[in-house]
């Protein structure tokens, strides 16, 4: 009887064993959620983060390059914008319609072609003491090359010419789109009067026309220390001038003359003056007679025969102490359709510009 007892005492805890291991199992995976709320995916989020900040930083950090890349790019322009040319030409250069054809445009900044006549600038720097610096014996083009700056500078005393830039005895013509800057009859002082003659560009009783271009006409010494001491300036002087595109600047210093007959002009032509297009500033300076009445007119714009524009723009003003000076003398004064403004000086807006000193006219 007692090993029944104690065998159906065996089995009834085997089965109370069983029953406390079966409840067990499922409890465990409830409470111990560890894996669920311990979300390290989600909450170590750190990596998202850092990534991130890395993915920000990244573009900043190597934005530095492209910066530098800028400033050098930048920078290039600048330092090779303005190069110092060393003059290239010493002296006169002289052509005609038997001079053979030249290309010295690499070493001295022009070519001259037989064929067309043409003389083009390129990069010249030509000083001269020789009282000339470009002497044309034929007609004849002179092309600036778009993109370019030529300079003549000259000095000295040519019997029979004066002191001249460009001197042309045939028909000239100027065009291009480069640029040329001429100082001519530059003294720093004179003891007494030379009688030297100044000009820009000559053609004498010839046609010159500014087809385009950028001129840049110094006569004497303009806003220089020291006045020229010259007999005459001119900055154009031809038979005909014509101004039909380009921009056109002529500026002279002030003069000083014991020579009867002495004359201050911007522009002078024998026969006729025609603006048809282009930008033209014209300004002279004042003038001083020493001892005696010498000067005749002394005109920013002078013409023997007609004056006429029909485009463009014009300003011509002469020095408020310029002996017996006017902005424009002519025969014949025709302005067309323009609007004047007139007076003694920029600020004048008179519609009259008889015996001005200075004259601004617009198309």
């Amino acid at each position: 009887m007692k090993k029944i007892i104690s065998l159906g005492l065996a089995v009834s805890l085997l089965l109370a064993l069983s029953a406390c291991g079966g409840s067990a199992a499922p409890d465990a995976p409830a409470t111990g959620a560890a894996p669920v709320t311990s979300a390290s995916p989600e909450t170590t989020a750190s990596p998202e983060t850092s990534a991130a900040s890395v993915t920000t930083a990244a573009p900043e950090t190597t934005a530095s390059p492209e910066t530098s890349a800028a400033s050098v790019t930048t920078a290039a322009p600048e330092t090779t914008a303005a190069p110092v040319r060393e003059t290239t030409v010493s002296g006169t250069l002289a052509f005609d319609r038997n001079t053979p054809s030249v290309d010295a445009r690499a070493d001295k900044g022009y070519a001259w072609d037989r064929g067309t006549l043409t003389l083009t600038l390129c990069g010249m720097v030509l000083e001269s003491e020789n009282g000339v610096g470009v002497r044309l014996d034929c007609d004849a083009t002179v092309e600036l090359a778009d993109g370019t700056e030529s300079a003549i500078t000259v000095e000295g005393n040519d019997a029979d010419l004066g002191c001249t830039a460009i001197l042309c005895t045939g028909n000239l013509s100027l065009n291009g789109k480069g640029t040329l800057k001429i100082l001519s009859g530059y003294y720093e002082s004179f003891a007494v009067d030379t009688g030297v003659t100044a000009y820009g560009i000559a053609a004498k009783e010839k046609t010159l026309t500014v087809e385009d271009g950028v001129l840049e006409i110094q006569c004497g010494n303009p806003g220089g220390g020291n006045d020229a001491y010259l007999r005459n300036i001119q900055g154009l002087r031809a038979g005909t001038v014509e101004i039909a595109g380009g921009t056109v600047t002529i500026d002279t210093g002030d003069v000083y003359t014991t020579a009867k007959g002495a004359f201050l002009d911007g522009i002078y032509a024998t026969d006729e003056f025609r603006q048809t297009g282009g930008a033209l500033r014209v300004t002279i300076g004042n003038s001083e007679e020493l001892g005696v009445s010498v000067f005749l007119e002394n005109l920013a714009i002078c013409s023997d025969g007609g004056f006429t524009m029909i485009g463009g723009s014009l300003e011509a003003r002469c020095g408020a102490e310029t002996a017996n000076g006017k902005a424009i003398g002519a025969k014949t004064i025709a302005f067309g359709a323009a609007k004047i403004a007139a007076g003694a000086d920029e600020n004048g807006r008179d519609a009259s510009y008889t015996d001005q000193k200075y004259v601004k006219a617009t198309y």
